[in-house]
C-alpha cells in the first residue's frame, strides 16, 4: 500500500510540474514608424524645448481612441485629452506622463489585449 501511495504522489507531482507553465505572448517590436498622412512620424512630431511632446491631429485622435478602449482600466482612469492641450498650427502638446500612458496603451493594443 505504501508503494502505491508513493507511486501516486510521484505521478501527481510529475503531472503538475510538466503540465503547469506560464505562457507569455511575444512582445511586438516595431520595425518602422507608421504614416500620418504623407509623413512617416506616427503622429508624434517630437519634443519642445520645455519637455512637452507635439502630436499631429491624427496622433491626438489615436491617443483618444486608446483612452476610449483602455483608459478606464488605468488608475486613475483617463478621459479624452488627458495631458493634451492645443498648440500651434493644429498640433497638440502632450505631457511626458501622457506620452508614457499613450505608449503603454498602444503596447496593450499591439499585444491584442
Amino acid at each position: 500500500m505504501k508503494m502505491w501511495k508513493l507511486l501516486a504522489a510521484a505521478c501527481l507531482s510529475s503531472a503538475l510540474l510538466l503540465g503547469c507553465h506560464t505562457v507569455t505572448p511575444q512582445r511586438v517590436t516595431d520595425t518602422t514608424i507608421s504614416f500620418d498622412g504623407n509623413e512617416q512620424n506616427g503622429g508624434f512630431i517630437g519634443y519642445t524645448t520645455n519637455g512637452f511632446g507635439v502630436l499631429t491631429p491624427r496622433g491626438r485622435e489615436r491617443y483618444n481612441a486608446l483612452i476610449d478602449t483602455y483608459g478606464a482600466s488605468l488608475t486613475p482612469p483617463l478621459t479624452n485629452d488627458y495631458g493634451v492641450q492645443p498648440f500651434t498650427n493644429g498640433t497638440w502638446l502632450i505631457t511626458k506622463e501622457a506620452v508614457v500612458k499613450f505608449n503603454a496603451m498602444n503596447a496593450r493594443r499591439k499585444a491584442g489585449k
